[in-house]
């Protein structure tokens, strides 16, 4: 079973943070040696900053990350994901999860994703739209990926609600 770390590069340049995007590690000896940093999502200037990255296993290989980023043409933030088939050595091209993107308005934030060991996959963020928040929870079964919403939890709800 490989271990897995997850996180935004970058650095402060004149107080500005400037993204190397996200990238992730890997360790199959319990965290004593780690491999070198993989990007799996290169910063994308024109989009701004990607953040907040998640990532879960199913205990057979299969990883999937999620963050937040800005999407082409879009200025507010949605959620993403990648997946990796093989403990986290390589990662597919990121994808939205939902698919409002990229017309939708509403701020997309703080992702969280769990899996049950079976095939089935949720993730879970919370939507910032007008003065509204909402927390939605999308659900993914079996490989290959469709995500599909599952449940709207809640309006006037703040933050996260752990998986």
């Amino acid at each position: 079973q490989a271990c897995l770390a997850l996180w935004e590069s970058g650095q402060w340049i004149d107080d500005a943070w400037v993204s190397s995007g996200i990238v992730s590690s890997r360790s199959t000896d319990l965290g004593a040696t780690w491999s070198p940093p993989t990007t799996l999502l290169a910063p994308r200037p024109e989009e701004g900053r990607s953040s907040f990255p998640r990532a879960a296993t199913d205990g057979r290989g299969h990883w999937t990350a999620v963050w937040q980023t800005r999407s082409t043409g879009d200025r507010d933030l949605d959620v993403w994901s990648s997946l990796s088939t093989d403990n986290g050595r390589t990662w597919s091209a990121p994808t939205p999860i939902h698919s409002e993107d990229p017309v939708d308005q509403a701020e997309d934030v703080f992702p969280v994703v769990a899996a049950d060991g079976r095939g089935r996959w949720l993730v879970q963020w919370s939507r910032r739209a007008n003065v509204e928040g909402h927390v939605l929870l999308y659900r993914l079964s079996d490989l290959p990926r469709a995500w599909w919403r599952d449940i709207h939890v809640g309006v006037g709800i703040t933050g996260s609600i752990p998986l």
